[in-house]
């Protein structure tokens, strides 16, 4: 019989400091004893400010290795041609009226949940048009893993 590790709310590092809210999920934590697929017992610290982020946050690979970098490090050291003409993300900015997530039920060891997930048919229409997107990663920006990144102190203007 297979089992899986599920970290219970009252042990997750991504609960808020309050023990409400689930920092990843944005739902509400019903109870310290639940528990999803998406607990983590540790955060990681980004290589540049040593702060704490999120683990999906943002993974960078760059010439010289791969560094963890918070969003706000990212914000001032890095970018990606896409990303530097500033060009929004269809996903988020279309006003299409699909959804932006839709509920899926996955099956687990004691029954079933619903999570929430990114709505593929959403995917299907705007993502697969936009440079950021490939048929391997899916989306570079909700991966967090872009293969034209360039760190910005690093390249000629």
């Amino acid at each position: 019989m297979s089992q899986f590790l599920q970290i219970k709310c009252g042990q997750c590092a991504l609960k808020s400091p309050d023990g409400k809210v689930c920092r990843r999920t944005r739902a509400p934590i019903r109870s310290l004893d639940s528990s999803c697929p998406e607990g983590t017992t540790y955060l990681e610290r980004c290589d540049i400010c040593g702060g704490e982020f999120i683990p999906s946050d943002l993974l960078i690979d760059v010439t010289n290795g791969i560094h963890l970098i918070c969003h706000d490090c990212n914000a001032v050291v890095g970018t990606c041609h896409i990303c530097k003409k500033n060009i929004e993300c269809l996903f988020e900015t279309d006003p299409d009226p699909l959804p932006k997530q839709v509920q899926k039920q996955m099956t687990t060891p004691q029954g079933y949940i619903v999570t929430t997930v990114r709505n593929p048919d959403r995917i299907e229409k705007l993502c697969k048009k936009c440079e950021c997107f490939s048929a391997e990663n899916e989306c570079s920006r909700q991966i967090n893993w872009c293969e034209k990144y360039q760190v910005i102190w690093e390249t000629e203007e």
